[in-house]
């Protein structure tokens, strides 16, 4: 394929891409991917194959991420806002991070599994970020909804421990470069949250999951977490609790499973041995029990739950490790005491979004169609979206069953 004949996306950064990756001669094999969900990004893949300068064969795969145009999105959701974090993100902070790994020497660095950022670029309506296609590199999206077991939790908590070790040991050795970093990671959630209306959409849905406990074995849940909903749940996530400076790292900020690749060491794809984070459009600067309720309440199975601390002391011995590798003392800048401070505290991020994402991740599961809304509707609103709800009786109980788990848990250790 001639580089004429692709999309105007992708037409001025293919040849840049390849002059940089050493390319002779190339063609191009372009896959639309369809399946790839999210309502902002039109993603498209590419292949670039053919030969190096000095003759050896070479093949490049980009995924490739071009914002959605259409007005009802644009008008509805900060589009160029998330894509603007999610460059700083690949350009800056990661690129930081990746240098100060390798400085340090560490083994299993965190950054080795992420995609290489070829381009980002934030311009009006001409958004994209070009990334290398780590799918190529045997790297999976775990598909299924009933949640992530002991193997997948147990990466995925050590990678998240070892990424927002980065923050604390950055910050404490280089604190005038890390303030910079600070700067580009404000709260992008509450905007995007405002703009989006979607506090509307998690009090909705709070209300609507409260209503789903009407037997009689399941009254002092609803009792608790109806009390929840009413007097503290909208208020409490409109104005998330800012932590001390010092205890806060920078975070993914949409660490749910959909948003974790996995590569496995056996062909049976039971036991991943490494995991890579995808879509930075959410990071920002926060508590690390922010990103941990979050990732665990939407990805514990039942029995995970009982073992919810000893998860949380995989996820901090993971950092206190990373820190020590990194030169910095664990125990000083983020002690476990500190993180169940937090836990106490921001797990009703979790809580409260784990309604949305639980119930999201049902419908997806159970191919339930979710109507994007109507277009050409011009006082359509993206909580259109959202709470139209297309689900059979079946579904709404698959969804019931695993957000019980998550409000259970919350009731027997008395948080809410």
């Amino acid at each position: 394929m001639n580089v004429a004949d692709l999309d105007s996306n992708y037409t001025d950064f293919v040849p840049d891409i390849a002059r940089s990756e050493n390319f002779g001669r190339y063609e191009i094999v372009v896959k639309n991917n369809d399946t790839v969900d999210g309502y902002m990004g039109e993603p498209t893949r590419l292949t670039l194959k053919g030969s190096t300068k000095d003759g050896k064969n070479k093949a490049l795969h980009l995924f490739c991420k071009a914002a959605a145009k259409h007005e009802f999105i644009r008008r509805s959701f900060p589009v160029n806002d998330v894509f603007k974090r999610e460059k700083f993100l690949y350009n800056v902070v990661l690129a930081e991070f990746r240098k100060f790994e390798t400085k340090k020497g560490v083994d299993r660095k965190f950054t080795e599994s992420l995609a290489k950022c070829f381009r980002a670029d934030d311009n009006e309506m001409n958004e994209r970020i070009v990334l290398e296609d780590i799918s190529k590199k045997g790297f999976y999206m775990l598909k299924g909804t009933g949640g992530l077991d002991d193997h997948h939790l147990r990466i995925s908590l050590e990678a998240m421990g070892r990424f927002h070790a980065l923050s604390f040991a950055y910050r404490s050795q280089q604190p005038e470069k890390f303030k910079l970093l600070e700067k580009g990671a404000t709260n992008i959630q509450k905007h995007v949250y405002t703009v989006s209306k979607f506090y509307d959409i998690l009090e909705e849905k709070c209300k609507r999951t409260a209503d789903l406990f009407d037997s009689e074995e399941d009254t002092l849940l609803r009792e608790k977490f109806e009390k929840f909903v009413n007097f503290e749940a909208k208020n409490w996530i409109m104005n998330i609790p800012e932590a001390h400076n010092n205890e806060m790292a920078i975070l993914h900020g949409d660490c749910w499973s959909n948003n974790l690749l996995f590569h496995y060491m056996d062909d049976q794809h039971k036991i991943p041995d490494r995991v890579a984070f995808i879509d930075w459009q959410h990071s920002r600067l926060g508590s690390p029990a922010i990103e941990l309720s979050y990732f665990l309440f939407t990805a514990c199975t039942e029995d995970a739950f009982d073992q919810m601390h000893n998860y949380l002391k995989i996820y901090h011995d993971s950092l206190s490790g990373y820190l020590r590798e990194l030169g910095s003392d664990g125990d000083k800048l983020f002690p476990f005491s500190l993180l169940e401070t937090h836990w106490k505290i921001y797990l009703k991020f979790g809580l409260i979004l784990s309604t949305v994402v639980i119930h999201s991740m049902v419908l997806a599961s159970e191919e339930e169609d979710l109507p994007i809304g109507d277009f050409e509707n011009p006082k359509g609103k993206l909580t259109d979206v959202f709470l139209f709800e297309k689900a059979t009786k079946e579904t709404n109980a698959r969804y019931k069953e695993r957000i019980r788990r998550v409000i259970k848990y919350c009731v027997d250790m008395n948080y809410i």
